[in-house]
This record gives C-alpha cells, structure tokens and sequence, in this order.
C-alpha cells in the first residue's frame, strides 16, 4: 500500500502531539516521528525536534539526553545525509544551543563530525563557535579530551588541516588540562605539520 508524503505527514503530526510532551513513556517514539518527518519536510522536523529539546530541556542536560540528541543526529544523518543534518543543526539556534552547549550524554559522538567538518572546509569562525559551545557545556559527560580526540582523525587524509586550522586545534587542544591527555593530542596533531 503506497500513502502519499500529505498523508504521511498529516499521521506523524497527529501522532507526534499524542507523544510529545511524556518523555519517560515516548523517548524513542519522539526521536523516530522526527526522523520520519525529515524525510517528508525539513522545515516541519525542525520545529517538532526543537520543540522537544525546549519542552524536555532537563532531559537532554541529563544522562538521559540520547533520544533528543544522538539518535536523531545519527538516524537523521542516515535519513537525509549527514551534511544535510549539520546543515539544519547550525541554521536553527535553538537546536544548535541543545546539541552542542546543553547536551549531556556522549556529545563527542555528534558534535565532533560537524567541527571536524568545520575545520576540514576551513570555516574556522563557525568551528572556533562550536568549540567554545561545548567547552562551556557543563552538562557534557565527555572529557575536553576525550572531546577533542573525537574531532581530531586518526588518519591526517580524514581532514584538511590549514595553518590557522592547526594553530585553532592547537589552541583548544591546550585547554586539556591533564598533561598526559594534552601530550597524546599533541603527538596526534604530529601527522596534520608538513
């Protein structure tokens, strides 16, 4: 049986505003209507997700933020493709706020592939932003180590590293503040110097 996207969209909706507001019971429920509804309309996705990280706000500062955060960065990116995702995350303040300076579970996991990308085309006001959202975030449950591991590649083809992009990472790298952790980003950071 084929249904038209109208229709689809029209049941996501209805069924969205039966879950929406109990987090507890409809978690799962909440991050796959949002995902479904990127494939049919962006625009609409946009303001049921933003609506959830606003109403259930306590929720993603806590480890139990994944739904709101992760899964739909992740399950979204399969859905419309990754760069499309970060494309929507960085337009809409209210999500970009959410994801990367209150999220609190695994946030290296999502955060990372945007500032890596970020780095990698060079656009180093919007990394250098992004960087200082989630330094900030005193919710996060990642190190800033284990945060900057994350963003930095193993494999130096993996990202375009620029002069100024190596003094940026430089500069965040330094703010590890467990010398051992500082040392290993900084020996990693060896491969992106010519």
């Amino acid at each position: 049986m084929r249904m038209s996207n109208e229709a689809k969209q029209e049941l996501l909706l209805k069924n969205f505003d039966i879950i929406k507001d109990n987090y507890n019971k409809n978690h799962i429920g909440m991050a796959s209507v949002v995902v479904k509804m990127l494939k049919i309309d962006i625009n609409t996705a946009v303001d049921m997700w933003s609506y959830l990280v606003t109403k259930h706000a306590s929720k993603v500062k806590s480890e139990d933020s994944w739904s709101l955060t992760g899964r739909i960065m992740y399950e979204g990116g399969n859905a419309i493709g990754e760069e499309q995702m970060e494309e929507v995350v960085l337009k809409n303040q209210v999500l970009k706020k959410a994801l990367f300076a209150q999220a609190c579970d695994d946030v290296r996991l999502f955060v990372s592939k945007i500032i890596s990308r970020s780095i990698s085309t060079n656009d180093l006001q919007t990394a250098d932003e992004l960087l200082a959202l989630v330094y900030k975030n005193k919710y996060r449950n990642n190190s800033w180590y284990e945060i900057m591991d994350n963003i930095i590649p193993d494999d130096p083809d993996d990202m375009n590293v620029t002069a100024e992009a190596y003094e940026l990472l430089e500069m965040w790298c330094d703010k590890v503040k467990d010398p051992e952790e500082r040392a290993k980003l900084s020996i990693k950071m060896i491969e992106y110097i010519d």
